[in-house]
């Protein structure tokens, strides 16, 4: 079953739905004639429930957070007594909201933030900030660099050649995040404060991957437990969970497991100090990291609520247990 929650205008996330959920892991009864007919029900109706605003003011957040959540995962989530990772994402999306959640998630503001906590040096160099994409010179900026949008996640640019590239689609793309609102479609309300801008940054060059592997450190509690590695991510992207140790787990979600064989970074124990220190004071911040040449670490972002709730742990739900756990 394959579904599209849609991000914002002319965004689309891909959810791909196995059938077996942590309700099937669980207590067995995933295959049930009650849960197949249920799932029938829903898939004729859940997106077009989404698409209607008066359906969705009719229903309310929590609701509508159900339906998606059972058209995506399979089963009806805990929301008020969250057990799962997911659950729990959506639990902080519609009654524990982080109260800075905005400038964390401003990739301007969050800046200060990080320099306050004594981590000026891992801030990548800015060459640009706008509010007018058509304002951008392009014979000023370096032959590589990358352009992302403020006050959204994964919208961004990489330029690895300025000979390559055609200005003007990449104003217009511009101009259309500035019209945006992310994270609308998920619920992901605190994007909704952040003042839309444009942001060019140095493209940071890594000899061996050309861009920089992304560490995603899932700190709970002030404590790092796992570290989320991204490989392929321009060609066949698969997956890597790592406990702190840089031990494989053998669960991944939304994107294929690959055991890759990639030596401990040597930039591990500073990336963990940054992150747990980032997200010393927060029950749960993800905290993305580069390395690049395993010896400079650089900041990328803070996500509070990764994939609004709805990364896919498949078959292996015990995943989404576990992450829940530590919460």
């Amino acid at each position: 079953m394959i579904g599209y929650v849609t991000l914002d205008k002319g965004h689309e996330l891909q959810m791909k739905s196995t059938g077996t959920s942590a309700l099937t892991a669980k207590n067995g009864n995933g295959n049930s004639a009650i849960h197949r007919i249920i799932r029938w029900f829903m898939h004729g109706i859940t997106w077009r429930i989404n698409a209607s605003t008066r359906i969705k003011k009719l229903l309310g957040p929590v609701a509508m957070e159900r339906l998606i959540f059972y058209h995506v995962h399979g089963y009806f989530p805990h929301l008020r007594h969250p057990h799962t990772f997911n659950e729990k994402i959506c639990n902080r999306k519609l009654f524990t909201p982080i109260p800075q959640a905005s400038i964390l998630a401003d990739k301007v503001a969050v800046r200060k933030f990080v320099a306050e906590r004594g981590y000026e040096d891992i801030l990548n160099e800015i060459l640009m900030v706008t509010t007018r994409p058509e304002e951008i010179d392009f014979s000023k900026l370096p032959q590589r660099f990358v352009i992302k949008a403020s006050h959204g996640s994964g919208w961004d640019i990489i330029v690895r050649n300025k000979e390559e590239i055609v200005p003007e689609e990449i104003v217009d793309k511009c101009q259309e995040w500035m019209k945006s609102v992310y994270g609308e479609s998920l619920r992901e309300s605190h994007y909704r404060d952040i003042p839309p801008a444009i942001i060019v940054e140095k493209f940071l060059f890594d000899t061996q991957y050309e861009v920089p592997l992304d560490y995603k450190m899932h700190v709970f509690h002030g404590k790092c437990h796992f570290i989320q590695v991204d490989y392929g991510r321009f060609s066949e992207h698969t997956r890597t969970i790592y406990d702190r140790n840089w031990e494989p787990q053998d669960f991944t979600f939304t994107y294929p497991r690959k055991i890759v064989d990639t030596k401990r970074p040597a930039t591990l124990g500073r990336m963990l100090e940054i992150a747990e220190a980032l997200a010393r004071d927060m029950d749960y911040c993800r905290v993305d990291l580069y390395s690049v040449n395993d010896h400079d670490v650089y900041f990328g972002e803070m996500t509070l609520t990764p994939a609004g709730g709805y990364e896919l742990f498949g078959m292996n739900a015990k995943g989404d247990y576990l992450m829940g756990s530590y919460w």
